[in-house]
């Protein structure tokens, strides 16, 4: 069997989204095959000192030139980083497809796209179930990180200004945030061959979605594929909605107060965001008129 090793950028897969929006899930459906090894998070400068050439969440226009960054991407996208974080999932030797779990790489999408041409998922969540998971873990935001890149804010986020500078209590941060993350490949998406997929879907049609993505990346389904469709999160939290018995698609509804719930689609609503609304299932035809907002391919 041939055995993985440095090569072409365009053999690799990359699964991005927000962090809590269902990616660990979807990766341990995609790393179940055993020809598939894991490269995690490898974009996180906290956890990957080769990585200090990008934020903490890298903003890239499709068409710029980053020398310093591009040789880091080809690098990651060619298994030549690697480190005790990247491998924690096992190395195996034996694997002939590359495949990276990234929630820092939502923004660079578009330009990693063009450079090296791998395969790309992306998926999404519900604003209101992501934050609610996030507000439990008392996660950061980092809204501070989006305004300091001067392309960003040029190139998206200048008409959206007051509604960041405005947000003040952790769920309207993280809020923002989720717009932002989410945002930038929307608007991307109808100019890219990416995978697009929702925690919503994939959960109430797990078996048919799961055979569309891994079609699509050319993932062979098994065994080993079907038993992790049917395993719960590898870090699924002890109090999250599935173990707890509830379903995770409206745990949000009774968790989050109805003022928090309005302040977060306010802000999804301002940021012209129509996939998501008080419906805990996305609005699919709005996506046609989300993507081709794009200002940027």
């Amino acid at each position: 069997m041939f055995k993985l090793r440095a090569s072409n950028p365009s053999n690799t897969i990359i699964l991005a989204g927000s962090g809590r929006s269902g990616t660990t899930w979807l990766g341990n459906i995609i790393a179940a095959n055993p020809n598939v090894r894991v490269f995690f998070e490898p974009f996180d400068y906290r956890q990957v000192p080769e990585a200090t050439c990008l934020p903490l969440i890298a903003y890239a226009r499709p068409d710029e030139e980053y020398p310093d960054r591009e040789a880091f991407m080809r690098a990651v996208l060619s298994g030549r980083v690697e480190n005790s974080w990247i491998n924690q999932q096992g190395k195996r030797w034996w694997a002939t497809v590359r495949f990276i779990k990234a929630i820092r790489a939502n923004l660079m999408l578009g330009w990693i796209d063009r450079k090296f041409q791998p395969k790309i998922v992306f998926t999404t969540r519900h604003p209101c179930a992501v934050i609610l998971s996030r507000i439990k873990l008392n996660w950061q935001s980092h809204l501070d990180v989006f305004l300091e890149q001067s392309d960003l804010v040029e190139d998206y986020l200048q008409p959206y200004l007051d509604i960041i500078h405005n947000a003040q209590t952790p769920v309207q941060k993280e809020a923002v945030m989720w717009c932002i993350e989410n945002l930038i490949p929307l608007r991307q998406l109808p100019h890219h061959n990416w995978v697009f997929c929702t925690y919503e879907e994939f959960y109430r049609h797990t078996e048919t979605e799961a055979k569309r993505v891994l079609n699509a990346i050319g993932i062979r389904k098994s065994w080993f594929t079907q038993r992790a469709i049917q395993k719960v999160s590898m870090v699924t939290r002890p109090d999250s909605a599935i173990l707890n018995g509830q379903d995770p698609l409206s745990a949000w509804k009774k968790q989050l107060s109805k003022q928090d719930i309005d302040a977060i689609l306010t802000i999804v609503d301002r940021f012209n965001i129509t996939l998501y609304d008080s419906d805990i299932t996305p609005h699919k035809t709005s996506l046609l008129k989300e993507t081709h907002q794009g200002i940027a391919a």
